[in-house]
């Protein structure tokens, strides 16, 4: 079965986490490549969607494969940081659907 992450930078909303920007400061890459990347690295190897409009957008997304590239050789420090940011930023789905719901788009 093929699994398609539509939303891995849940709208943007993720951006503005903490605890991403300090990991991509780590890694040395822009956010939304280390938000990517970290959904891309999942054991079950999803399909990420970029959902890039800009051609600086997909520019800076592609660089989540690279990273990508790092995790799977395991790159001391890169293997660990998106294995942490993973974990940490895990959301009940419930709580997602909940909040995605309250956004004024909707």
């Amino acid at each position: 079965m093929e699994v398609i992450v539509k939303e891995a930078m849940a709208n943007g909303r993720l951006l503005r986490d903490p605890r991403l920007t300090k990991t991509a400061e780590y890694l040395k890459a822009p956010a939304d490549a280390v938000a990517l990347a970290a959904a891309m690295a999942q054991p079950f190897n999803p399909m990420v969607l970029s959902g890039a409009v800009t051609v600086a957008q997909l520019e800076s997304n592609a660089v989540a494969l690279e990273l990508l590239g790092r995790f799977q050789s395991g790159e001391a420090g890169v293997r660990e940081a998106l294995e942490a940011l993973k974990v940490e930023l895990r959301m009940n789905v419930e709580d997602y659907w909940a909040e995605r719901k309250a956004l004024t788009w909707n």
